[in-house]
């Protein structure tokens, strides 16, 4: 330390601290400059413009393969992809003080797609892919004349079903827009059923069977609404639930039978509410789930006399009073239960007069 004294370089030292501080600059200016001092990278660019900066040949390619198939169905076959203009992957070297900061290859897909995405692309993704979807096929609806219906009443007999098919398109989009598409083939899977609606012909001055037509009086003149699924009858659509409650109840006590259509000789739970309606006009089919579908649907706290009351695999008629008129099974024929007995869950309502 006396030494150092003797030389009196604590006197120097502001100089020397500029010294070191230009000596650092020129060595570091030396670096920046020199090859050894240069960083590669891989710009992704299409045109002029530079979307974005990867570490490697391999990941420029991976990005751009991830950016173009972002459009692409899962379930597409013979795909076909493009950039427009293509995008250019080139070799660009930056000094290590300047370098940028690279993107992952994630990245810089999502920056390509950005870029297709926005209001003034410098690049958009073309695809041409054929894809195979499913398609419904409506149903034909047929009209047929029936002596069992009165005259100019009208009745659903049998509701339509959708059928379906496959159809492959070739299909071009622009950035994930469809832009175009074409049917190139098609295949039916289900045929569709049609729709029967049944025009009565019965004139109104023929009286109805013995067996059908109970203690109550001949069917009322019935004529089907706009909607198709609802009719409108002589009387408000109140007053004819009523009289379809009071006609049901003329057979309780005759007995049940699986398959039967018979009021008086015995039906099981669908066939004795297709042989009520009957009375009234309405065909129905022989089968509880399906005649679910029939009518307009109502909630069970808004249920009025007349109204389907729908089980699973199961149906009666609402009487009121939080009852309903039903063939209920081969022991209790055909009875009054309450709506909810043998705590059945009860799955829709349906009105067929308004």
């Amino acid at each position: 330390m006396r030494f150092l004294k003797d030389l009196k370089i604590e006197s120097h030292i502001p100089e020397c601290a500029f010294v070191l501080a230009v000596a650092t600059l020129l060595l570091l200016a030396e670096l920046s400059t020199s090859s050894y001092a240069q960083v590669a990278y891989y710009a992704l660019t299409a045109g002029d413009e530079v979307i974005a900066l990867v570490r490697s040949e391999d990941e420029a390619g991976e990005a751009i393969e991830k950016a173009e198939h972002h459009y692409v169905s899962d379930e597409a076959e013979d795909v076909s992809v493009s950039a427009e203009p293509s995008i250019a992957v080139e070799q660009k070297q930056y000094g290590i003080l300047t370098a940028p900061r690279a993107a992952s290859t994630d990245d810089a897909a999502k920056k390509i797609i950005k870029n297709a995405e926005s209001s003034d692309p410098d690049v958009q993704i073309r695809t041409t892919e054929t894809i195979t979807e499913p398609r419904s096929i409506d149903f034909d609806t047929v009209e047929k004349e029936s002596d069992e219906l009165i005259e100019d009443a009208v009745a659903v007999s049998s509701a339509g079903v959708k059928g379906e098919e496959m159809v492959t398109r070739s299909v071009m989009t622009l950035n994930g827009e469809e832009i175009s598409s074409e049917e190139i083939d098609s295949e039916v899977v289900s045929e569709p059923e049609p729709e029967v609606i049944l025009t009565g012909t019965r004139k109104d001055d023929q009286e109805d069977s013995a067996e059908n037509a109970g203690s109550a009086a001949r069917a009322f003149h019935v004529e089907r609404n706009s909607d198709g699924k609802t009719f409108h009858g002589d009387l408000s659509g109140k007053e004819m639930g009523q009289k379809v409650a009071e006609y049901a109840l003329n057979f309780v006590g005759n007995p049940y039978v699986w398959g039967g259509e018979s009021l008086e000789k015995g039906a099981d739970c669908s066939g004795f509410t297709l042989a009520v309606y009957k009375h009234f006009g309405i065909n129905l089919p022989h089968n509880a789930n399906t005649q679910r579908n029939y009518g307009a649907g109502y909630t069970l706290a808004t249920a009025r006399a007349g109204d389907l009351i729908c089980y699973d695999g199961h149906i009666g008629i609402y009487i009121g009073n939080n009852q309903i008129v039903h063939a209920m099974n081969e022991q209790n024929g055909m009875t009054v239960s309450t709506i909810g007995y043998n705590h059945k869950t009860i799955l829709g309502v349906r009105r067929f007069f308004d």
